[in-house]
């Protein structure tokens, strides 16, 4: 088992940061956490994220995903954008 940590930190609201570059690496499972420093919300999701779609974390707040055997998913593939800039979100994942 692999441990993969990160903090990303979008500079401008209403500007989507992606998580990781390319090559995917498969997480099976996740937790994020919005700093309890931040102004505003941070807005979880993929490619498209918004903060009209995407899913709000205030700050402080955690969220833990799980992915079954075969269903892994890569921290490439999760986008985050803020309703105030420099927000930030932490992430611990595993990995093989």
């Amino acid at each position: 088992m692999k441990l993969l940590t990160g903090t990303v930190t979008v500079a401008e609201a209403g500007t989507r940061e992606r998580f990781a570059p390319e090559p995917r690496e498969a997480v099976y499972a996740v937790v994020f956490k919005a700093r309890r420093g931040n102004t505003g919300s941070f807005y979880l999701g993929g490619a498209e994220v918004s903060a009209d779609a995407g899913m709000e974390l205030e700050p402080g707040a955690v969220l833990r995903l799980e992915f079954p055997p075969g269903r892994e998913a890569a921290l490439s593939d999760f986008y985050g954008d803020v309703a105030s800039d420099g927000d930030k979100l932490d992430y611990l994942a595993t990995a093989r």
